[in-house]
């Protein structure tokens, strides 16, 4: 036989053999997994492979993972299917928390955006309002939300209807909810807001009257939510807070209460004739939720309600909201070790 057809031999041999792998290697269950993992980063970087192909390529690798097609070690096996899981976990994850944003979130939270209701409205009545109010207002009535049961009646009272925009716009904010909202201002013009088919009632009255607002309070409350949007004059404020935010009557345990443009008393004497009314409000209300750090002789009579029903205050430029639940009362102090500096 001579050498150039000994060569030849050799290089058809060389040939079949190299065919016959790569034909192996294109049935194994590796190539499938890689070539599923494969599809999988494309998909993460946005090609075209939809989430049905790749599923499709990963149940394809591991039927014939289990089959025994091939030739592969069981830690081969393990981490391919470790891997492939890796990629199904992750979706079946993704869809477990587009789920809970569905029925969690969502049905607690089913709430337009104040903020493009603010944008958007175009009521005749008029509306005036200040833009950045209305992150707080939702950043707050979300969490009053998760403290509430679902499907409850939310009863709001607004202090300071005028020319009743402000009305409109929480009916709109709230469409989702059983709503029952009640307006009180001491201009009688501002009947004309009131729609009952709608659950919207007008009250006429004086902020700075208790006894007024106790009868609010017992013919509409107890409320939910509250805002002090009316005289904005310290004494006006204090007594309707004085008056709402302890009792049972005219606010819910788990309740919220706002008081809106607090910078009118920064900005002379028409809303304050006092300099330090602008500072003392805030104050007033953090010195009434330590009440049980006061010595005994020291505390005033009442405040141990708040102490008891105020959870947090909250301060914003111009706004200051109170959440209304379970006060923490005295703290618990942790005291461990040994080794301390005294002084």
């Amino acid at each position: 036989m001579t050498d150039a057809r000994v060569k030849g031999l050799i290089i058809v041999s060389v040939t079949l053999v190299l065919l016959a792998l790569l034909h192996l290697l294109s049935n194994t269950p590796n190539y499938k997994m890689t070539s599923a993992l494969d599809m999988a980063r494309d998909h993460n970087e946005g090609s075209a492979a939809t989430k049905e192909e790749l599923r499709e390529g990963i149940y394809s690798a591991k039927e014939d993972q289990e089959e025994g097609e091939g030739a592969h070690s069981e830690k081969e096996g393990t981490e391919s299917s470790w891997e492939i899981d890796g990629i199904e976990s992750s979706w079946e994850k993704e869809g477990t928390e587009s789920s809970w944003e569905m029925e969690g979130i969502e049905s607690s939270w089913e709430m337009p955006s104040l903020h493009q209701i603010y944008r958007e409205y175009d009521e005749p009545h008029y509306f005036d309002h200040w833009e950045e109010y209305a992150e707080h207002y939702e950043q707050h009535l979300r969490e009053l939300f998760s403290k509430i049961p679902p499907g409850k009646e939310f009863k709001m009272l607004e202090i300071g209807v005028q020319s009743g925009g402000s009305v409109r716009v929480w009916r709109r904010y709230f469409s989702s909810k059983e709503f029952y909202y009640v307006g009180m201002d001491i201009d009688k013009k501002c009947k004309r807001s009131e729609v009952k088919e709608e659950n919207i009632f007008i009250e006429i009255g004086d902020q700075s009257d208790p006894e007024t607002l106790q009868e609010v309070c017992e013919k509409h409350g107890p409320f939910d939510f509250i805002v002090d949007d009316g005289g904005h004059r310290y004494h006006q404020i204090k007594t309707s807070l004085d008056t709402l935010f302890p009792s049972d009557v005219c606010m819910k345990h788990h309740s919220l209460y706002a008081i809106e443009d607090l910078h009118v008393m920064a900005m002379g004497h028409t809303y304050s004739d006092d300099p330090g009314d602008f500072m003392s409000l805030p104050g007033y209300i953090f010195k009434k939720m330590h009440y049980y750090w006061y010595k005994q002789n020291e505390r005033e009579e009442g405040d141990e309600v708040w102490a008891d029903r105020m959870e947090s205050i909250a301060m914003y430029n111009s706004m200051i909201f109170i959440e209304r639940g379970d006060g923490e009362g005295m703290l618990t102090r942790i005291s461990k070790g040994r080794d301390r500096f005294r002084g």
